[in-house]
């Protein structure tokens, strides 16, 4: 990158992590290959956070282990955490118009996800 903030020719972004995306990553990764429905409140959490942390990890653990519904489960718990947070956070600090589109848009991919949970599950 050049003084401008312009790529140099050539040149690729390439994603990285912080300190604690990584050991959320790591955290979770581990409780969902080794605690069953904990691992799913621990995507949960996580999701609330970073969904990026938690889509690589549960990528990486799926790839290794075989166990691609049981990250497809995990992957969808956090979505639907972070779509209520967000969502939650929309009505109370909304006003307006914004509000009550942002609910009701955020209301109905949370239902969708919901409704893929039980598909996935």
């Amino acid at each position: 990158m050049d003084s401008t903030g312009d790529l140099a020719p050539g040149s690729t972004i390439t994603p990285r992590l912080d300190r604690g995306q990584l050991q959320l990553r790591r955290l979770d990764q581990q409780a969902v290959v080794h605690l069953g429905h904990a691992g799913l409140a621990t995507s949960a959490v996580v999701g609330l956070t970073d969904l990026d942390a938690l889509t690589l990890s549960l990528a990486r653990n799926a790839a290794v282990s075989g166990a691609a519904s049981s990250a497809a489960t995990a992957l969808v718990v956090g979505m639907l955490s972070n779509t209520l947070l967000k969502m939650g956070v929309a009505v109370v600090v909304g006003r307006g118009s914004f509000r009550t589109a942002t609910g009701l848009g955020l209301g109905a991919m949370a239902m969708a996800l919901a409704a893929a949970l039980i598909v996935v599950a």
